[in-house]
């Protein structure tokens, strides 16, 4: 009859210990968390009023006694994007674990220069992010942001950002404008011929010449009909960009204007007029390739070698 009472005795006093150290742990870690705060707090606020030596500097000391702390840093990560400290970034970046959401957090950070920074990185280092984060910044306030997430979309040839890009087409930015239509090309939608087909009248070259470079990329037989009809109905300025385009789908209408092209003033045009030559058979082109490869641009002559090496392989007739 006595063991009972002292049975139970013995198992809440085993209880009571079980509940105490608990306890303490849970004090003691939220305790750990708490006396933590302040310094990342402070560091936060540096960032926040561009006070960025100093913030780096704090979280610096606090990873020397806390290495491996998350918040700390991801808050370094930022750092390091605002102070365009790449090589920095990367490797703090290394130190997250894989599928960690540092690389959101950046990219839908309030600071802008820390969205920016972080998409740079992404497109120069291929890290790892959703096509579907790409696209939606896209709409960013900030046009490196939305140039950088452009040019990543092209590269990946990701199809469902086909009519975000043509969105960024009308960007106030003209280099927004020129990698959209640069990405649009890579997709190598035909669908987006009509579309670039707008762009030959830009006002800036380099929008201009990604709209030719991509138009060529996209022609298809299925736009072929769009480009002969905007053929005839350009003006002078335009058709030869049209012309580039339609060599690829070896069409007989833009023969005459490339060997018209071969003197062009620009070299990236006469270069562009090598390779278009380059689909017709050796019979109609090896005069104008042949003056082509002794041009005086290297990457012109470049180019019209490898026409020739090309029609000489296996020509197709007009």
């Amino acid at each position: 009859m006595m063991m009972q009472p002292m049975l139970k005795s013995g198992t809440k006093f085993l209880a009571l210990i079980c509940l105490t150290v608990a306890l303490a742990a849970l004090l003691l870690g939220g305790w750990g968390r708490f006396s933590r705060k302040p310094a990342l707090q402070d560091a936060a606020g540096l960032l926040q009023t561009e006070r960025l030596d100093a913030a780096a500097v704090l979280v610096g000391q606090f990873l020397s006694s806390h290495p491996g702390d998350r918040d700390a840093l991801q808050l370094r990560f930022f750092l390091d994007l605002k102070m365009e400290h790449f090589a920095e970034a990367l490797v703090t970046y290394r130190q997250f674990p894989a599928g960690d959401s540092v690389l959101s957090s950046a990219l839908t950070h309030r600071d802008a220069m820390i969205r920016a920074g972080v998409t740079r990185l992404i497109s120069q280092q291929s890290l790892p992010l959703e096509s579907a984060q790409l696209i939606h910044a896209l709409g960013d306030s900030d046009p490196t942001v939305r140039r950088y997430c452009a040019g990543m979309l092209g590269r990946r040839r990701e199809a469902t950002a086909l009519k975000p890009l043509f969105q960024l087409l009308g960007d106030d930015n003209w280099y927004v404008r020129a990698e959209a239509a640069e990405a649009l090309g890579e997709l190598g939608d035909p669908r987006a011929a009509g579309w670039l087909l707008q762009l030959l009248g830009e006002s800036d070259g380099l929008v201009r010449w990604n709209a030719t470079v991509a138009l060529r990329q996209v022609a298809a037989e299925s736009n072929r009909a769009v480009l002969r009809n905007a053929l005839q109905n350009a003006k002078p300025a335009k058709q030869l960009a049209i012309a580039i385009a339609l060599a690829k789908l070896h069409d007989p209408a833009a023969y005459p204007l490339l060997t018209n092209a071969v003197t062009a003033a620009e070299a990236t045009t006469r270069r562009a007029v090598a390779e278009a030559l380059g689909d017709f058979p050796a019979a109609a082109t090896l005069n104008p390739l042949q003056q082509l490869a002794a041009d005086s641009d290297t990457g012109v002559r470049e180019e019209a070698r490898r026409s020739l090496k090309k029609i000489e392989s296996g020509g197709r007739q007009l």
